[in-house]
């Protein structure tokens, strides 16, 4: 017999397996999934060089050029900046901020488990699981926009398909993107990721630091390794699946969010230390400006045609204020005509109001006792238009000047390189006189020039 019919053999007993155990759609879509694969990494599209992409790469070179660390975004000043150390005080700060909310809600999240509580012990704050809290306010007329990492599930057991699901089943408003996609599709990327945690809320508010909004990460400043109620459960800390220790077993079926693998009576929980940062004032148009981006880039690659997923465009006044950025941008016009676009108070209509109260000394006490005020949600008074809405945040200001630096590239946000929060890093580092604390979940750098892996934290310390 020869190699041929020995091959033509294998072959129909391959097909009539595949048709007694029903598996031809499964074939089929793995197939699809490998001329995808393959497609995709013969005519790459990150190589920037058609005429279009040239010419927005040489602004974003220009715009980056003219801001220190080489950031997309500028400095600005007049912010308000708090810090939240640990889950307990984070997590019930961006409570508040998420119930304050009138209008949309944006979060980018490596993780995020829709049955997390924000507030503990969770039998007495059952309204603010997170899930029930987007719910309620996505009922409200709340425009909630997720992104969330779509893991490698071979080694990740964060479920973000059950994110996705659980959380666009409560409301239309509650909108939730997976990204990237890995082996099988045209855009295959992989194990990268940016591991970002970021919640706007309104354009008025931002949060942003190392704690996602998942399993795992709600802990007090004495970090307990146990939940030490054992006759009233009433007063449980870490229910189901919080209760974990990475170092023992990690997460399993996180979907069946009541259960867990791990004993509460006879193994410790693994502690959480992390901080986070909430910022209010115009600093807040710049990370808005980031997820947008990332938002719109997303939905490009993987829905450009469905309704269900709109575009956005940038909070920013454009016209009124020509001398931001994001005003030289190609297409930023256009996103304003199709892109859906929220209320931004830091940005007025009106530019000359602004100039007014600028010039005016009156407000200049704000500076002192509006930071706080800025991060507070903020209720106008029963009646009131949304002008005194907007009164109340112009005359607010902090006292922070602030930049925004992140790292992006084409296959995460559709642009060229952008390493501006290396660059800060390093340049930090060499300007230090007395002392470097640095505190990581994860420290991969490089000391010399050569080999693959291209940070250069080790190289400045």
């Amino acid at each position: 017999m020869s190699f041929l019919e020995n091959l033509k053999g294998e072959a129909h007993k391959i097909k009539e397996f595949v048709e007694e155990h029903g598996l031809g759609h499964t074939v089929k879509k793995g197939v699809i999934g490998t001329f995808k694969t393959v497609s995709g990494a013969v005519d790459r599209n990150d190589n920037h060089d058609d005429p279009d992409e040239k010419e927005v790469d040489k602004i974003r070179e220009e715009i980056c050029e003219s801001h220190r660390f080489r950031s997309f975004a500028g400095q600005r000043s007049q912010n308000a900046v708090k810090w939240y150390i640990d889950g307990h005080d984070y997590f019930w700060a961006v409570s508040e901020i998420l119930d304050a909310a009138k209008e949309c809600i944006f979060i980018l999240d490596w993780w995020l488990s829709p049955e997390l509580y924000l507030r503990r012990p969770p039998a007495d704050f059952p309204q603010f699981r997170l899930d029930r809290l987007l719910k309620r306010k996505a009922e409200q007329g709340v425009k909630v926009y997720i992104c969330v990492y779509k893991e490698v599930t071979q080694t990740m057991n964060m479920s973000s398909n059950h994110t996705k699901e659980a959380l666009q089943a409560l409301h239309p408003n509650i909108k939730v993107m997976r990204h990237p996609d890995h082996i099988g599709t045209e855009h295959d990327v992989q194990f990268w990721s940016h591991h970002e945690k970021l919640v706007v809320v309104d354009n008025h508010r931002a949060c942003i630091g190392g704690l996602d909004l998942c399993f795992g990460r709600w802990d007090t400043h004495n970090h307990p390794l146990a939940d030490c109620h054992p006759t009233d459960f009433t007063r449980t800390l870490f229910p189901g699946q919080d209760y974990n220790n990475g170092r023992v077993m990690d997460f399993q079926q996180v979907d069946n969010f009541v259960s867990n693998q791990v004993s509460i009576l006879e193994t410790a929980r693994m502690p959480w230390h992390d901080v986070h940062l909430a910022l209010a004032g115009p600093v807040v148009l710049d990370v808005v400006q980031h997820f947008v981006e990332r938002w719109n880039k997303v939905k490009k690659e993987k829905y450009k045609d469905d309704v269900t997923y709109d575009w956005l465009a940038f909070p920013h006044h454009i016209a009124k204020y020509p001398s931001e950025p994001v005003s030289r941008l190609p297409g930023s016009e256009m996103l304003d005509e199709i892109g859906t676009k929220f209320h931004s108070v830091w940005q007025p209509t009106d530019a000359s109001s602004q100039d007014q109260q600028q010039q005016q000394p009156q407000h200049q006490h704000h500076a002192q006792e509006g930071g706080l005020n800025a991060l507070t949600p903020f209720e106008p008074p029963e009646g009131a238009t949304s002008a005194a809405y907007d009164d109340h945040y112009q005359r607010i200001s902090g006292t922070c000047n602030v930049q925004v630096v992140r790292s992006v590239s084409d296959w995460s946000h559709g642009v060229l390189k952008e390493q501006s929060i290396q660059n800060a890093y390093v340049q930090m580092i060499q300007e230090a006189n007395h002392f470097i604390y640095i505190e990581n979940q994860f420290f991969l750098s490089n000391a010399g020039d050569g080999g693959p892996v291209v940070n250069k934290i080790a190289k400045a310390l």
